[in-house]
């Protein structure tokens, strides 16, 4: 809607706004929902009593930065601010849409939050200044020692059977176990930080099923508390890593080791700052970028296009960053194209071709089972990789303008 300076807007009921004396000026709604301000706008909501109209507010506004703001002014802040994040409103008080904008797009909750709750706060202990003191050393010294062996030693490389049962199914389930693990470690350095943590579950992020925690709350905590919430999965699956690591060592079994090499893999992605991950919202914290993902994207644009210019020491940081994520990516992705997918390819076509033999023949319902685990395994990863490479050459972006137009 028009916003004018005769209009009377009113603040949303619940409406929480920060101390005064509060480092960041974050509004907090009553659903859950926390806004980053300007500290001019929290000013505004401050003085939004739902009597004096906009022109009234502006005669008694304090300067900022030597200029009173007037009334027009002041109405642009509520109509491109304030107003969209249903902040304020005018007129009588609508219900909250509680549109949360996040990239998981489809959410399954399978622990409630009272629960969750219950659980994270025995677990808020691992955040303890000195069992991160013990823990983080002894971390470090048994990946040194599992790594390490690749250049002194013998270690486990890729299985003979890349489609094996006997390695995916079990695998398969360490690695969900490590999902919650993943979950309940952001949900303990909320409660480490004396935030509730909300409902986990199963949601679809992009097109590929991810676990996530509703850990919206962080925002009420200090940025450094913020951070801790965003490394909090990232610890707990590296304390899952290295016990995996442990148990390969006294079982000789492939399954723990390459279920941590997973979890290692697996926290690379997790710490990229372009996806809406782990390492996205740790680089918003720890920088106060808010729009993340479009800094990112003008920094490597102007890499490739040779117009970088650093302005500041956070420009060099973040250019090295996205480079070095670039590599790893097209490392992985060599690797993938030239090794793994071949190999997939080979062991679906005689997986099906020998599941087609036992379907012909009189053949026990096991031999069935593990070439027909060994088809809809191989038949999945070759969907994901058709999947990221539809993705890359603009999968997304043509998505996003058939929802634009749906819109429209």
């Amino acid at each position: 809607m028009k916003v004018h300076p005769e209009t009377v807007p009113v603040c949303r009921s619940g409406l929480e706004l920060p101390a005064a004396e509060a480092s960041e000026s974050i509004a907090s709604l009553p659903s859950g929902r926390h806004f980053r301000l300007a500290p001019a706008a929290v000013e505004l909501l401050r003085r939004i009593d739902g009597r004096k109209d906009l022109r009234a507010i502006a005669a008694e506004f304090p300067p900022i930065e030597g200029h009173r703001p007037n009334a027009e002014d002041l109405a642009q802040v509520v109509e491109s601010i304030l107003l969209p994040r249903e902040l304020v409103y005018v007129g009588e008080e609508p219900a909250e849409t509680l549109r949360i904008q996040t990239p998981v797009w489809a959410r399954l909750p399978l622990i409630p939050a009272r629960l969750v709750d219950q659980l994270a706060r025995p677990l808020a202990a691992l955040f303890a200044p000195a069992f991160l003191r013990l823990a983080v050393p002894a971390v470090a010294l048994v990946f040194a020692w599992f790594f390490g062996g690749y250049l002194f030693g013998a270690r486990p490389l890729l299985p003979e059977r890349l489609l094996d049962p006997a390695l995916w199914i079990p695998l398969m389930l360490l690695l969900e176990v490590a999902g919650f693990c993943h979950e309940f470690g952001h949900a303990a350095a909320l409660r480490r930080g004396g935030e509730r943590p909300g409902t986990i579950g199963l949601g679809m992020y992009l097109f590929f099923p991810v676990f996530y925690c509703d850990v919206t709350r962080a925002w009420r905590l200090r940025r450094r508390e913020r951070v801790r919430v965003d490394l909090g999965g990232i610890w707990f699956e590296m304390l899952f890593a290295a016990l995996a690591f442990v148990a390969w060592g006294l079982t000789g079994s492939l399954v723990p080791a390459a279920a941590g090499m997973f979890l290692i893999a697996e926290t690379w992605t997790n710490l990229d700052p372009f996806l809406r991950m782990d390492g996205y919202w740790l680089v918003t914290d720890l920088t106060g970028i808010d729009d993340l993902r479009g800094y990112s994207r003008r920094i490597v644009g102007d890499l490739f296009r040779g117009r970088f210019k650093a302005r500041r020491k956070l420009d060099r940081i973040m250019a090295a960053y996205a480079v070095a994520s670039l590599l790893f990516f097209a490392a992985f992705t060599v690797f993938a194209v030239l090794v793994i997918l071949p190999r997939v390819l080979e062991e679906t076509r005689a997986a099906w071709q020998h599941f087609r033999e036992l379907l012909a023949g009189d053949s026990g319902a096991g031999n069935l089972f593990d070439a027909g685990f060994a088809v809809v395994t191989g038949g999945f990863t070759l969907l994901g990789f058709a999947i990221a490479v539809l993705w890359m050459l603009g999968g997304g972006q043509l998505l996003r303008r058939l929802r634009a137009r749906k819109r429209a």
